[in-house]
């Protein structure tokens, strides 16, 4: 509008509003679209929350059950919790 009106064009300037909202909603419009489209399977699996408000979260081994660790004869046992030391 501002070229046209250099260039000696005929402007109507009571329609700047809506050349305005135009622009501001296709950026918003741009914006959701972005944020939506840039999402990976990964960026979904990090985000995951727990199934219940306030669950611990429990480890998991590669097969699914219990982690395990290995002892020096190389058996495999299940994993111990952390003992916390008395005061």
């Amino acid at each position: 509008m501002l070229v046209q009106q250099i260039a000696g064009g005929t402007v109507k300037w009571e329609q700047l509003p809506a050349y305005w909202g135009a622009e501001l909603l296709a950026g918003v419009l741009a914006a959701l679209a972005y944020g939506v489209l840039s999402r990976t399977r990964a960026d979904v699996a990090v985000t995951a929350t727990p199934a219940s408000v306030g669950a611990t979260p429990v480890p998991v081994g590669p097969d699914g059950g219990p982690p395990h660790q290995s002892t020096d004869d190389g058996q495999s046992t299940f994993a111990q919790p952390a003992k916390a030391p008395r005061s």
